[in-house]
C-alpha cells in the first residue's frame, strides 16, 4: 500500500496530509523500549508521506534538546528539579510548543502523555488523540487510574488502544469505546537477507540452532529463567546456542549466571545493536524466546513474525493478543524454566512445526505493516479535524465512534 493512497483515503480532504504533534515519555537513542520504537517508526513513515511530524519527549538525558530532519522535529523537554511540579511544568512547556507549531492533531503516547495532551491542545482547539500503550494501564494504581488516567480517557477526542484488551480495560474505566491500532512493523533492507547470510555478517556459527533474545536486559524481561533453562535445551539438543541481543542493569548477574552454569561457550552477549542488526540477528535465528514477566505488546514479536520464526513467549498481558499457542507460536507460564526448555526443545526437534508457525507468523506480520497502521492513524486524525479550517467541529464534544455514548 503506498503512501499516496494512504493520504488519499486518510482524512476529510483538503489540507491534508496533516502536521502532528507526537507527546511521548521516550524516544530513540535514549530509549530504545517499545513505545520510543513504535512512536520512531511511525514518524518516519508519516514524513515518508508529506506530513509535518514534531516529537515532544517529556525527558531529556544527554541527547540534543532540538534535532530535525526534513519535516521531522523532536524537542526533548527537560523540566526543572521541582517537587510536585513536574507535570505542570511539561504542560507549561507543551503549550508553549503548541501555540508556536499549530499542530492539527496532539496525540500522546501513553496515558500521561495524552493528559499532557488534552491540556496543551484545548486552550487553542487543537483536538486530542490518547494512544493507551499498556503497562501505563496494566500497572497503574487506584491514584492514577482514578486522576490523570480516567481524565485523558474521557476528555480527549479519541482513544486508541494498542490491544482488543487494552480497549476492554479502557472502556471499564471511561465508559468510551476506543479504536483498537496496534504498534507498526518499520520493514529493513535485512529483511531480505537469508539466513545463511545474516550469520556470516554477524559471526554467528552456520551450523548450530540459534535461540535468541532481544529486549533489554531488566528483571521484567525474565532472561534469567531462559538462560536457566538452556542447560535442558543442550541436553536434547547440543547444537543449541543462545544469542542475547540487549543492554540493561542485569548484564553483569546475567553473565555471572552463564559462567556458573558453566554455558560460556554457548550463549552470546551480542550488547545493543541498530535495528537493522536486530533484524538480522532474527534472520539469523531458528527460534525468537520472549520470556518476560510483564509484557502489554512486545514489539520485537512483531518484528520476529515478519522474519519467519516461530516463537515462545510468556502468557502474560498483551502476548495473547499477538500469540495463538500451537498455531504461530508456543506460550509458557511467566518464569517457569522448565516449560520454557520444554518449548524450545520442541520446536528445535520438529522442524514442519516450526516451519508451520513460522508461515503463520510471516502472513500475520502484514497486519502489522507500518503503512497500514499509518492510514488508520490518518483516518482517525482525519475524522477529528474540520478541513477548513485545521480545527476541531465547533460542538465541544465531536459525534462519533470514539466520543461517550
Amino acid at each position: 500500500m503506498n503512501g499516496e493512497g494512504g493520504r488519499n483515503r486518510a482524512g476529510n480532504g483538503g489540507g491534508w496530509p496533516p502536521h502532528v504533534l507526537l507527546v511521548t515519555n521516550e524516544y530513540p537513542p535514549e530509549k530504545t523500549a517499545g513505545t520510543a520504537m513504535s512512536t520512531q517508526f511511525l514518524a518516519e513513515e508519516l514524513t515518508g508521506r508529506g506530513c509535518r511530524v514534531t516529537i515532544a519527549v517529556n525527558t531529556r538525558g544527554t541527547a540534543p534538546s532540538r534535532e530535525s530532519s526534513g519535516a521531522l522535529e523532536v524537542l526533548r523537554l527537560r523540566p526543572l528539579p521541582l517537587p510536585m511540579t513536574r507535570m505542570a511544568q511539561r504542560v507549561a512547556m507543551l503549550g508553549r510548543i503548541a501555540h508556536r507549531i499549530r499542530p492539527d492533531v496532539i496525540q500522546g503516547q501513553s496515558l500521561s502523555c495524552g493528559f499532557l495532551a488534552y491540556l496543551a491542545g484545548r486552550p487553542l482547539g487543537i483536538p486530542s488523540v490518547v494512544y493507551v500503550q499498556g503497562l501505563d494501564l496494566y500497572e497503574a494504581g487506584c491514584p492514577a487510574r482514578w486522576t490523570y488516567i480516567r481524565w485523558a480517557l474521557k476528555r480527549c477526542d479519541a482513544v486508541v488502544a494498542v490491544t482488543h484488551d487494552l480497549r476492554s480495560i479502557a472502556l471499564s474505566l471511561s465508559g468510551r469505546a476506543a479504536e483498537v491500532i496496534p504498534h507498526g512493523l518499520r520493514m529493513r533492507g535485512a529483511h531480505r537477507l537469508r539466513p545463511q547470510e545474516a550469520r556470516s555478517r554477524l559471526d554467528l556459527p552456520q551450523g548450530a540452532r540459534i535461540v535468541l533474545f532481544v529486549g533489554r536486559l531488566i528483571r521484567l524481561k525474565g532472561v534469567e529463567y531462559l538462560i536457566r533453562a538452556m542447560p535442558q535445551v543442550i541436553e536434547a539438543c547440543p547444537d543449541a546456542r543462545l544469542v542475547l541481543v540487549g543492554e540493561g542493569e542485569e548484564r553483569p548477574g546475567l553473565q555471572a549466571l552463564t559462567r556458573s552454569l558453566g554455558l560460556d561457550g554457548r550463549i552470546t552477549f551480542a550488547g545493543g545493536r541498530a535495528h537493522e542488526d536486530v533484524i538480522g540477528f532474527m534472520r539469523a535465528a531458528d527460534v525468537f524466546v520472549l520470556p518476560s514477566l510483564v509484557e502489554s505488546f512486545g514489539i520485537v514479536l512483531v518484528e520476529a513474525m515478519s522474519c519467519g520464526l516461530p516463537i515462545v513467549a510468556s502468557n502474560v498481558m498483551g502476548i495473547p493478543s499477538l500469540i495463538e499457542d500451537g498455531v504461530n507460536g508456543v506460550l509458557v507460564p511467566p518464569g517457569d524454566t522448565s516449560a520454557l526448555a520444554g518449548a524450545i526443545t520442541r520446536l528445535l526437534a520438529d522442524p514442519p512445526a516450526s516451519a508451520g508457525m513460522a508461515r503463520a507468523n510471516a502472513r500475520k506480520a502484514a497486519n502489522y505493516a507500518m503503512p497500514r497502521v499509518a492510514d488508520q492513524f490518518l483516518a482517525l486524525w482525519g475524522s477529528l479535524v474540520d478541513p477548513q479550517t485545521h480545527r476541531m467541529p465547533t460542538s465541544a464534544q465531536r459525534e462519533g465512534p470514539w466520543t461517550t455514548s
